[in-house]
Order: structure tokens, then sequence, then C-alpha cells
């Protein structure tokens, strides 16, 4: 099917639905009008297109199970075939939550007071406020905060998305965070959605356990390089190639690289 983005293919996360949608209609539609992307999906200029609805409508009805099913029986049958390799690369990308973050506002409390009245719950900050509408009916609010000091807002709908910025002197905004580990091929062996807010190399040891083999060599670059995580892969069978000192002269990567010191290690987009 080509190398497609891997979120289209497999959104068995309920934190990714909306978002696999929009990646969805917008892929569909390019793929409809711009030559580039048929000639990439094997199409020619009068080949119809699915409706992004279809799709739409295809995730709804299949679900998180589902999908969990498809992908691991995909993996089985690969790994059968002698398609995968055991030389895997771990990393992960943010997602944009489909929140609107402009009606969202600070407590407009002090810290002192903050921490006063707000109730901790499941690693969320929850502020309940009194107060009176427009026709003068007496409502309480609830409000939630993902701080300490009520200065990040959640969205009331959607407290899965979470602060944080995508890369350093660019604004924060509210995202997921898309965790997933290839092979050397580029196939998606494992994959999960947690909170963005939560350090990359935590969502690393959930997805070792649903791997269809054991990894020989599992690399991810610097933010993976804590101690605790060190301690779990070489405890195993398995050698971690994680880079203990970037290189903070180099001004850019070529896209799913690794220095490991004296080599370098490219891995190619994921195929669905």
């Amino acid at each position: 099917m080509g190398e497609f983005e891997y979120r289209i293919v497999l959104p068995i996360s309920n934190l990714t639905r909306t978002k696999a949608s929009l990646i969805t209609t917008f892929v569909l539609l390019n793929t409809s009008e711009t030559s580039s992307y048929r000639w990439f999906c094997f199409l020619t200029i009068d080949d119809p297109v699915f409706d992004h609805s279809s799709i739409s409508y295809f995730i709804e009805r299949i679900g998180r199970e589902g999908f969990g099913r498809i992908f691991h029986v995909l993996n089985e049958e690969l790994l059968r075939l002698g398609l995968l390799s055991s030389e895997m690369y771990a990393d992960s990308s943010m997602v944009n939550a489909n929140v609107n973050s402009h009606q969202l506002s600070r407590s407009g409390l002090t810290v002192e007071e903050f921490r006063e009245q707000a109730i901790e719950e499941n690693g969320l900050f929850i502020l309940s406020e009194s107060g009176v509408d427009e026709d003068g009916v007496e409502r309480e609010e609830t409000r939630y905060f993902q701080d300490s000091k009520g200065l990040l807002p959640l969205g009331p709908v959607d407290t899965d998305a979470r602060w944080r910025t995508s890369r350093p002197g660019k604004p924060p905004g509210l995202n997921y965070q898309d965790n997933a580990i290839v092979d050397r091929g580029g196939f998606t062996l494992s994959r999960g959605v947690t909170h963005a807010s939560e350090g990359e190399w935590k969502a690393l040891p959930h997805l070792l356990e649903h791997l269809p083999q054991q990894p020989v060599s599992p690399a991810a670059d610097t933010a993976y390089n804590a101690g605790r995580l060190r301690q779990v892969l070489e405890g195993g069978a398995s050698r971690p190639i994680f880079p203990s000192i970037p290189d903070r002269n180099l001004t850019w990567w070529p896209e799913g690289a690794l220095s490991t010191g004296e080599t370098m290690w490219s891995v190619p987009r994921a195929r669905c």
C-alpha cells in the first residue's frame, strides 16, 4: 500500500480517534487533488478515491479492540514470512488535540489559593467554582488543570490532551503523545498513545511487552536516555543503543537517523 503515516492505518486509541479522522481527510483530499499523491498510491488521474467519511465510519465501526486484533494478526503474519527485523527503533511524536485552547483561562487565583481549593485526582487538579449565569441561576462550574499552580487549564471534554511544546521556541499547545516502535525495515511493531506531559521513555516498557519478537538492539534518541529505562532494558537479553551525550553542535538530524558514537543508523518511514 505504500509508506503512509502509520497513525492513519492504526488509530487504536480513543485519544487519537478525532485526529485520525482529520489526518485521513487531509490525505484523501490530497490524493484526490494532487498528482504526486496519486503517483505515490499507484493511482491514475482518473481512478476514484475513497471519500474520507467511508474511512471514518470504518474506524468507528472496527473500534479500538478491532484495530488491536488486526494489528496483532498482521505482525504475526509478517513474522511468519520472515519480513520483520529484530533491530528496532523507538520514537514518539506530538499529535495536536482537537481542542479550542482560546476558550481556556488560568484559574485567576494565587498559587496558595489554588492549592488550597483544588483537589488532585488522577494526576489532574480539579477546581469547583460557584457562580450566577445571565439568567440569575446559580451554577457550579468544574475546571481542570494540568499543574498545581492553576496555570495550565485543560478542556472539560477532553482532559487527556495535555500542554506541551513540540520543539524549543514554539508556543505550547494541547497534544497527545503518539509512541511507536518500528523495525529496521520500517514496519510498525508496537504503538500506544500517552499524555503529552509524560516523558517519552516511560511509554517504552509497555511497548516492548507487545512486540511480536524480542529486540536485539532497541535504539532511540536522547529523549530515552533515562537511567531507570536503561536498567529495565539492560536486565533483559537486548542491548539498548541510546546516545549518552548528544552532539549539541549538530543543528539538524537526517530523518530517522540516530547517532551511536561512530555509527549512524537510518530508519525508513513506517509502512502500512
